[in-house]
Parts: C-alpha cells; sequence; structure tokens
C-alpha cells in the first residue's frame, strides 16, 4: 500500500508522545493539505517552504521531498523521479525516507510513472460493492452486510464502525443504501430504508469522537427510493436519483443547506445514471441510456443550472462516466468497447469534449468504480465470483449418486444461476448478469453444444422458468415503465407480455405455470419488504383470480406435476413455528408435511411426482409427499441454493456459492499515464 505507507511514514512524527517541533508542525500541516483537503499544488509548496527553511533537520526535509515528489507523481509531472533521485543521492543517513523513495524508482530499475497499476486495498464478507470513498482516500462508507447499518472502513488502519446503530436484521428491515462523503470528508449523505418503506435522505456529520450525529435532510411520500450519487466541491448540493411512484426517474440537487429539491431531468424508469459533480462545481458528468431501454450508456455532461446538456461519448458500447481528474481537464469513464472493461479519458475544456477518449487501463474486470479520490486514485469494487452452476446424475429412490457433479457452465463463471430444463430436456436455460450486472437468460443446447442469449426488454427479472410447451418462459420482473408483475417472454424472439401487475407498492414472487398452462400460481404480496403474501391461482385467458392461501408469512412454492396440488413453505401466523405442507389446488385445508419444518424450506417436486426435494442448511433432502422421513441426498457438494430435476429424472442442475470474499482495489497512477498518453 504505497500511499498508505507513506502516509504513515509522515504520521509517526505526529503520534510521538514528545513535544513537536516547528519542522515537525510545519511537516503535518503539509501532510494534512496533501492527503486531507486534496490540494496537491499547496502542498508542494508547503514542502518546499519546508526544504528551504529547516535544512538542518534532515529527517523533516527527507521526508517533505518524499512527500512532494509523490504530489508531482499523482499529478503526472516527471519531476517526481527527480526528487526521488535526490533523496536517495543525499539523504543516505534517512533510511526510511530513501527506502521509500528506492520503491517508488523501483530499486536500481529505470522507474516507469506512467504505468497504470492496481492493488487490493481491502478484502471480507462485509463488503458491499456500492460504497463510496472519502476525498482523501482515507475512508470509505459502505453498507455492512451483516446488521444494514451505514458503516466507514478505515483504508489505512483496517478499523470499522457503524455510523448508524440498528442491531441486526431481526430489529427491522430497515437499511442503509448509497452514500456519498462531502468535500472535507467530515460529513456523509446517505440513502435510508425507513419504517414507513419509504426512502429518505440523510447525512450523518463524523465529529472527533467517532460518533455520528444524523439528521434527515429530505424525505417525501411520493418518493419510492433515492440513491445520492456525488456532492459538489463547493459544498451546496448533492447530486442524486430518486423514483416516483408514477414510475418516473429524475436527476436532480438537492440543497445541502435545506433539503430542497431541483430537479434537472426526467429520464426513463429505472435508468442507473451515476453523477459526478466537475472540480468547479459547474457541470454534473452523467451516464444515460443510447435509447430508451437500453442497457448500454453514453456520457452527458449536464451545466448545474439546467441550461445545457452536453453529449461526451456517444458510441455503440456500453460507456458510464467514472468521474473528473482533479484539474477538472479530463473526464475519465468505463467502456466495453474493445470487450472487457476499461478506463478511458476524454479531454473537456470550455464546456466541450475535445479529441478522441484515449485508454489508461484496458481490463478491471468485473469491477465497479466507486470514486476518484482528490489526488486521482480511482477505487473500484471486484463483484465475487459467487455462483456456479453444475449437473449431478442421481437414483432419487435410493438416493444413491449415480454421476458426480460437474460444471454445466463454463463462461462467465460466477454469474449464472437460476437453472431450468426445457419440457423436452434438450435445454439448460439459467440466468447469468456476466461483466456489467445486465441479467440475460442464456439457453444451453445439449445436442449441438451451442449457448445463445435472450434478453427480454426487461428492466429487471428474476425466476425465469419454461412454459409447459416448450416456446416461452414466465417470471417475475419489472417492465421498462417501472411496472412490477409476471411475464412471458417468447424462447425464442424474447417478445414480451404481462400477463399479471403488481398493485402500486406490491409485488408479484415466484410465478409457476400449471401443467396445461391455462393457469399460473404466484405469491401477491402487498409491499416489496419481502414478508407477508397471499398464494394466487389466475386465469391466463379471463384474468381472474383466486387466493389458494390467505396471507401469511410465505417464502416458496412449487405445483405438484399432476396438477392437483402444492407444495410450500411458510410460517405458521398462530404458533410462529416454520412448516412444509401440501394444499390441494381444488380446495381444502392444508396437510402438514413437515411441522416444525426444523430448518428444511424450497420445497419441489421431482418430475414423475414421487418425491419432494428439500433444501437445509446448504444440503439436498428428499421426502416422501405422503409423509416419511427426510433423507439427504449426497451430491457430494454443498451451499447447494436453487435446483431443479431434468424430465428424465435423474439428472439434476443446481446452483452452488462460494465464500468467495468481496474485494476493494485501487488503481493508480492514472494521471501519469494521462500525461504520457499526449
Amino acid at each position: 500500500m504505497k500511499h498508505i505507507a507513506l502516509l504513515a511514514c509522515g504520521l509517526t512524527l505526529l503520534a510521538a508522545p514528545q513535544k513537536k517541533t516547528d519542522p515537525e508542525v510545519s511537516l503535518q500541516a503539509a501532510i494534512q493539505t496533501e492527503t486531507i483537503d486534496g490540494d496537491l499544488n499547496g502542498a508542494i509548496k508547503q514542502y518546499a517552504a519546508i526544504v528551504a527553511k529547516y535544512k538542518n533537520d534532515r529527517a523533516v526535509t527527507a521526508m517533505a521531498l518524499v512527500h512532494m515528489a509523490e504530489c508531482y507523481q499523482k499529478l503526472g509531472d516527471a519531476e517526481s523521479r527527480k526528487i526521488y533521485e535526490q533523496v536517495v543521492k543525499e539523504y543516505a543517513d534517512q533510511k526510511e525516507a530513501v527506502a521509500v523513495a528506492k520503491a517508488r524508482l523501483g530499486g536500481n530499475a529505470t522507474p516507469n510513472n506512467t504505468r497504470v497499476v492496481t492493488r487490493q486495498v481491502w478484502t471480507g464478507p462485509q463488503i458491499a460493492i456500492y460504497a463510496a470513498v472519502s476525498p482523501d482516500g482515507r475512508q470509505m462508507s459502505f453498507v455492512d452486510q451483516m446488521t444494514g447499518n451505514l458503516a466507514l472502513h478505515d483504508l489505512t488502519t483496517g478499523i470499522n464502525r457503524p455510523l448508524t446503530h440498528k442491531t441486526g436484521w431481526n430489529e427491522s428491515n430497515e437499511q442503509a443504501e448509497e452514500s456519498t462523503f462531502s468535500p472535507d470528508g467530515k460529513r456523509v449523505a446517505y440513502a435510508w430504508f425507513n419504517k414507513e418503506g419509504l426512502y429518505d435522505l440523510r447525512i450523518a456529520s463524523l465529529d472527533s469522537t467517532g460518533s455520528a450525529a444524523a439528521r434527515i435532510l429530505y424525505a417525501n411520500e411520493d418518493v419510492t427510493w433515492i440513491a445520492p450519487e456525488d456532492w459538489s466541491r463547493d459544498g451546496k448540493w448533492i447530486a442524486v436519483r430518486l423514483e416516483r411512484k408514477d414510475h418516473t426517474t429524475q436527476l436532480g440537487l438537492i440543497s445541502a443547506a435545506d433539503g430542497s429539491l431541483r430537479v434537472l431531468k426526467s429520464v426513463g424508469w429505472g435508468t442507473s445514471s451515476r453523477m459526478y459533480f466537475s472540480p468547479d462545481s459547474r457541470y454534473l458528468a452523467m451516464s444515460l441510456p443510447n435509447h430508451e431501454g437500453s442497457p448500454q450508456g453514453d456520457v452527458f455532461v449536464m451545466a448545474i443550472d439546467g441550461s445545457r446538456e452536453i453529449p461526451v461519448v456517444v458510441h455503440p458500447a456500453d460507456d458510464q462516466a467514472v468521474g473528473w481528474t482533479p484539474d477538472g481537464q479530463h473526464l475519465l469513464f468505463s467502456s466495453d468497447r474493445t470487450g472487457p472493461i476499461g478506463i478511458y479519458a476524454i479531454a473537456f475544456e470550455d464546456g466541450k469534449p475535445r479529441g478522441n477518449p484515449r485508454q489508461l487501463h484496458s481490463d478491471i474486470g468485473r469491477g465497479r468504480t466507486i470514486g476518484l479520490t482528490r489526488s486521482g486514485l480511482l477505487y473500484f469494487a471486484l463483484m465475487p465470483g459467487s455462483r456456479d452452476l453444475s449437473i449431478a446424475t442421481v437414483d432419487f429412490q435410493s438416493g444413491r449418486l449415480i454421476k458426480p457433479a460437474a460444471p454445466a457452465v463454463h463462461q462467465f463463471l460466477g454469474t449464472n444461476y437460476q437453472p431450468d430444463w426445457s419440457p423436452d430436456g434438450r435445454y439448460l436455460s439459467y440466468a447469468s448478469y456476466g461483466v456489467r450486472e445486465k441479467v440475460v437468460v442464456k439457453i444451453h443446447d445439449s445436442k449441438t453444444g451451442d449457448t445463445r442469449e435472450l434478453a427480454p426488454p426487461l428492466r429487471y427479472f428474476n425466476f425465469a422458468r419454461w412454459s409447459p410447451d416448450g416456446r416461452s418462459f414466465v417470471a417475475q420482473g419489472t417492465d421498462l415503465k417501472g411496472q412490477q408483475g409476471v411475464f412471458r417472454f417468447d424462447a425464442q424472439t424474447a417478445e414480451t407480455e404481462a400477463l399479471a401487475l403488481s398493485a402500486p407498492g406490491g409485488q408479484l414472487d415466484i410465478p409457476q405455470w400449471s401443467p396445461d398452462e391455462k393457469r399460473i400460481y404466484f405469491i401477491k404480496r402487498p409491499d416489496r419488504s419481502g414478508m407477508k403474501g397471499s398464494l394466487v391461482e389466475r386465469d391466463v385467458a379471463t384474468g381472474k383470480e383466486r387466493e389458494l392461501l390467505p396471507q401469511t408469512t410465505l417464502d416458496w412454492f412449487s405445483p405438484a406435476p399432476d396438477g392437483n396440488h402444492l407444495v410450500y413453505d411458510a410460517t405458521d401466523p398462530v404458533t410462529k413455528e416454520s412448516v412444509v405442507s401440501i394444499l390441494p389446488i381444488a380446495g381444502g385445508g392444508s396437510r402438514d408435511l413437515l411441522r416444525p419444518s426444523a430448518g428444511f424450506s424450497h420445497p419441489y417436486w421431482t418430475p414423475d411426482g414421487r418425491l419432494i426435494l428439500l433444501r437445509k442448511a446448504g444440503e439436498l433432502w428428499a421426502v416422501d409427499p405422503a409423509g416419511s422421513e427426510p433423507r439427504k441426498i449426497d451430491l457430494g457438494v454443498n451451499r447447494i441454493l436453487d435446483f431443479r430435476v431434468h424430465p428424465d429424472g435423474n439428472q439434476i442442475a443446481f446452483m452452488t456459492r462460494n465464500d468467495t470474499p468481496q474485494e476493494v482495489w485501487v488503481m493508480e497512477n492514472l494521471l501519469p499515464a494521462l500525461t504520457a498518453s499526449k
């Protein structure tokens, strides 16, 4: 950790218990200008003054030179090399400073200050990829996945501390989401999903004691979601994306002083636009779809008074704004125009783009950029490869494993999930989010070995299941107008139609076909908390609905192959026990199969109807529908999350989860590389 190492070198002076000398106090002030204020040119002047004034204090002047060289290097100035060489040549007695200088020079080798380098700075299960980095690059705000709290991670010490104070998910469904730092790094603006099931925008002030006092800056019952994207350098505005009940998305500015909203632009529902203020706070860079409903983005710059919208990068590839260089002369963006996601820069002067984009880095993998610091360091998160699909062959009656599990998919490993077999068993379909988190359906032909891609015109979809005739899929999802419901899309053309739409604020979950394809079943939830819901049957032709199971805490269900029964797992509203039960579709009371369920969940009928498969602690189990003790089906793997049995009754496709930790990386030397490419 090179820049952290340098900072630590400087701070060794600050941590000393003895009274600081004047040179040490001056060095401390210069380090603060460099790292806290992000003013590299101002820091260079301070370091130069220290070297001129305190020549006799060789420890301080050597460290001042090292810091000065680092400032030049961040600015892309070749002067850095001369200063590092000066430290090595003239300060041989200052081993710490010389060691740093030699490391920057690459030992005895000629340094390459124009090569972009990346390194890991944080890894762990708590990390959320939707994080923010402080202007000085010392801290990150993130959502603690264990509690839903907004938390702060110190990249120097590695210490995490909560900024909000939930004790865990059992306390409530409230949680923090996107966040951004104020320009001085002393406050964090963040979205909060509150007890009323709505979002508000809050600000936490970070004081010297380490506590955080929060206040609500903006709240509106008409707003169903809000995300703060960036805070202007002058401290006046917070750029936000917000979605309203009428399924419109707006990009706007919220006053950091009084919480008033100024809408800049209305865009297509669900548009995922990252926004970044220019250093002079005059412009806002953003990414917008290159046509309605398109997952591909172009980069635009808008004047914050709304007077101009300037196209900066218009290209068939997916281009997403990343941020501005500290001097505001270039706009950085990511692009998959060459295949992998690379980082590019385009000059921006006098309110206009200049010249052609220049590639600075060719591939950040499955990365999501987090933000740029004042010194030009780019932080990004790598999405973990956490999902994989396998196929095994099993005699389910005896539980004997006939053929061990083998990978079902060999592309975009770690991003594939929710397998399903076509009714004739020829095709294996699965969802995949690939590199850019754009979910598509992949369809693998077992006869030809070919795999094709299906992208229905939906903003989001989940649980895509084959229709009984093999011609289409049914899935829960959200269309381009923001309407949530159950959709059918053609297995060849992806042409899509709505079969049922949820009430405003509600949600329809886990749609399943009846064997004769005349009806669909789904869970109708009154809100999107994912808690209570009723089990509903809907006639596809007439739209008539019938409630099969009243509102309860219903988690999962599966229709029997004969079309006469459903199996489901839920929580009994009276006893609060978790149960697995069988329900006659024609009517009548449920029959408990497992009470309490003892951790068994996600029941699924085998194609021959002779067994019900269940999940427990990541393992696969089987139970007779007539009632029996569950028995384990050992597939030789664990962490099983989703599974579907082939029509032949023996092959099973299943998804497993790996515990690959999420990672945060930093990209260094962007500015020198930009200077060298001119």
